[in-house]
Parts: C-alpha cells; structure tokens; sequence
C-alpha cells in the first residue's frame, strides 16, 4: 500500500506526457532575410541623443538632426518604438 495514495505514480505520469511534449515542439522558424540585416536608422529630433540598444547593449549616439547610423538587427524592433529615431529612407 503506498504512503501517498497513488499521487507519486500519477506525478511520474503527467511528468512523462511533459517531457515528450516538451521533446516534439517544432524549433521557430528563421526570421525574414531583412530581419537579420542591420538597418540604418536617422535622428530627426533637436539636439543630440544616445540610446542603448535593448539586446546587444551598444549605445547609438546621434549628435545632430539629421545624424544617420546603423543599427544591429537585434536592436531594429526596439529602435522602431524612439519617438523622435526613424527607418532612414533609401536605405
């Protein structure tokens, strides 16, 4: 008779069903070409400004209207939400 009421040998259970669930999920697929390029983005703001990209960490550093840089394709989605940081056009 066991101790816990059969609770161990359903828990061995559901944790199996887990684990070869957790084995049959397809890998994501590989982004878009574009998306793994960098981008060039342009500061149309006043001033100067930098921003830190989200993933990789390196700061972008726009000193003027205008300025134009490249940025990592890691940190292209989240330069998309800088008010004042847009796609440069042409590029």
């Amino acid at each position: 008779m066991s101790c816990c009421g059969g609770k161990r040998e359903q828990l061995a259970r559901e944790r199996r069903v887990q684990e070869r669930a957790a084995v049959e999920i397809e890998p994501a697929p590989q982004p878009a070409g574009r998306a793994r390029n960098p981008r060039t983005f342009e500061y149309v703001g006043h001033g100067s400004v930098s921003v830190r990209g989200a993933v990789s960490g390196t700061v972008y550093r726009f000193a003027r209207r205008g300025d134009r840089v490249e940025i990592a394709a890691a940190d292209v989605f989240g330069m998309m939400g800088e008010r004042d940081i847009r796609p440069a056009a042409g590029a």
